[in-house]
């Protein structure tokens, strides 16, 4: 039988390639698929969340709603009413709304920005 490609198989190589046998207990392989897990749901909840809020904020006459809502009908419309992977991936101006949400919102504006210095410091004037 073939082995799976997944993230479960992926930790299983990685922890039997470590030749520490404590490394391929249940209990490790779990706890990395579900820090795995935890990071997967965040970000999309943040992605999604996001998105909700820009587009709520978006000026109205701008009609960015209007201009989704109309694209997911005819896209669905053309799919019998039916979500399907091909639809959504029509949905170009749903993608472009999230990619720029993603841009002006992404993980890196929060708690994971660096500040670069100069090796002996940086004096700015008043």
């Amino acid at each position: 039988m073939a082995l799976q490609n997944d993230l479960t198989q992926w930790l299983i190589n990685i922890s039997a390639s470590r030749n520490d046998k404590n490394d391929l207990t249940e209990d490790r392989i779990s706890t990395r698929i579900l820090a795995d897990v935890f990071a997967a749901i965040h970000t999309s909840t943040m992605t999604g969340t996001s998105t909700l809020y820009d587009l709520a904020a978006s000026p109205p006459s701008k009609q960015y709603l209007e201009t989704l809502r109309l694209e997911c009908q005819n896209i669905l419309a053309s799919d019998n009413n039916t979500w399907t992977k091909d639809g959504l991936a029509k949905m170009y101006g749903i993608d472009s709304t999230i990619r720029e949400s993603q841009r002006m919102n992404g993980l890196s504006t929060g708690g994971l920005t660096r500040r670069v210095v100069a090796r002996n410091g940086v004096d700015l004037p008043d």
